[in-house]
């Protein structure tokens, strides 16, 4: 929320401002925000309307048990619609009182309230809203059509806003002519998106002991594709070797671009793809259920999976993540499971990442993902995708000189294999910090 203030030029006042109107005073500045559809434009109000809160609608509203679940489901869609209404109202109130003092003061009205009372700077306050905050009901059709699909990811809408409001930040960046305050402002802040991330996870390494810094590095060499591009923030290395951290990315108001720029900086052009919003393949629910029940495994813990698990891979991907099995049910579900140690808290034995229920609560308190990770899992999950990879290319090379063929290509697909292993060892060895033996 105060990254969109920052790009919708809302200040924490104008903020304040909009939740009086909103939940108190319901004035004439309330009605006129509705009646420009400034409010009303969320994704509670856009999509989930007609979606979970469905549910407790209908022939069953006088059962006790249903009118109890529709009050809790009511209250819980009223809260998670804040954030954005309140970023929209709030920049139509910075908006209005900018334009409206621009104007009295180029002596086109005789006092300020004229000025805010026009409708030429009330529609222009409302095209600048529009142009820098999220509007849920006028994504393209094609978006509209895809998000009511169970197998397209839940926050298409989201990565169409963003882009969209990214192109007109872009736009004013790139604007011929003299600097003005809103290139410099569109400047500062695609350069915020980037840099600032990128300097706090610099700094939080620059902390760590040299030792442990390298290991970091390590650990997030070895991390699969789509973790290596998140912004984590290591704090500490306890003694188990366990390294705590905390995790902004989903704080970013454009996470997935951020993402792809520190791939691309990192030279990891497999992070970039898996992180990108719109052609990646590992947050596209269809394919990702492809892959898991064609290769048997879960394609973010590698764990298998076979019988019941197979249909809880597909419940994961087309339900809403916060509902068990999806992804943010999933993880509610692992933090609160007992582990081998006595405590609670499931490590995913691919990316070596535990959540414990404190980390849980945190998250839910800041926004933030909190979390520890254990660099040796993650290394021997490295070496078995390697040996997995090794014993691919030796049946390959089976099945060739199994065959009745000449010995020439016999041997063209022994060097192959050679040239392959030795490369998928050089991969290894170079994520792991280790000179090739």
């Amino acid at each position: 929320m105060p990254a969109f203030g920052l790009i919708a030029k809302t200040t924490a006042g104008d903020v304040g401002e909009a939740f009086q109107e909103i939940h108190r005073i319901k004035g004439d500045d309330y009605r006129l925000m509705l009646r420009k559809h400034v409010i009303g434009a969320d994704f509670v109000a856009q999509e989930l309307t007609n979606g979970p809160g469905a549910v407790f609608s209908g022939f069953m509203d006088s059962d006790i048990a249903v009118k109890a679940g529709k009050v809790a489901m009511d209250k819980i869609l009223r809260f998670y619609q804040q954030p954005d209404m309140l970023v929209r109202a709030g920049s139509f109130i910075s908006a209005r009182k900018r334009f409206a003092k621009r104007a009295h003061e180029a002596g086109e009205f005789a006092s300020l309230q004229d000025a805010m009372l026009n409708e030429g700077v009330i529609d222009n306050a409302v095209a600048f809203t529009e142009r820098y905050t999220m509007n849920y009901g006028t994504v393209p059709r094609i978006v509209k059509i895809g998000r009511q699909l169970p197998f397209v990811n839940l926050f298409i809408s989201y990565t169409s806003e963003i882009t969209r409001i990214l192109k007109n930040l872009t736009e004013d960046a790139i604007a011929p002519g003299p600097n003005s305050a809103g290139r410099m402002h569109a400047i500062g802040v695609l350069g915020a998106m980037a840099a600032v991330p990128a300097m706090m996870t610099a700094f939080s390494k620059g902390n760590l002991s040299d030792k442990d810094r390298a290991d970091w590095e390590k650990l997030e060499k070895l991390s699969p594709d789509y973790n290596r591009g998140r912004f984590r923030i290591p704090t500490r290395r306890d003694k188990e070797g366990r390294f705590h951290y905390f995790d902004i990315t989903n704080m970013l108001p454009a996470d997935n671009y951020s993402q792809m720029i520190k791939a691309f900086s990192n030279g990891d052009a497999q992070a970039a793809l898996a992180s990108n919003p719109i052609l990646s393949l590992q947050n596209t629910p269809l394919l990702n259920m492809a892959v898991e029940q064609i290769t048997g495994e879960d394609i973010r813990t590698g764990q298998k999976i076979a019988g019941y698990g197979r249909v809880r891979e597909i419940l994961k991907e087309t339900l809403p993540p916060w509902m068990p099995p999806g992804y943010e049910g999933q993880r509610l579900e692992r933090a609160f499971s007992p582990n081998d140690e006595g405590g609670r808290g499931l490590t995913n034995q691919r990316t070596g990442v535990q959540y414990l229920p404190s980390d849980i609560i945190k998250n839910y308190l800041t926004g933030m993902r909190f979390g520890n990770a254990q660099l040796a899992t993650v290394q021997k999950s490295a070496i078995r995708e390697s040996q997995q990879e090794i014993a691919l290319q030796q049946a390959l090379l089976r099945d060739i000189t199994s065959l009745n063929v000449p010995d020439s290509e016999k041997a063209q697909a022994q060097q192959i294999y050679n040239k392959t292993v030795e490369e998928i060892m050089l991969k290894l060895h170079s994520k792991m910090g280790k000179p090739q033996q």
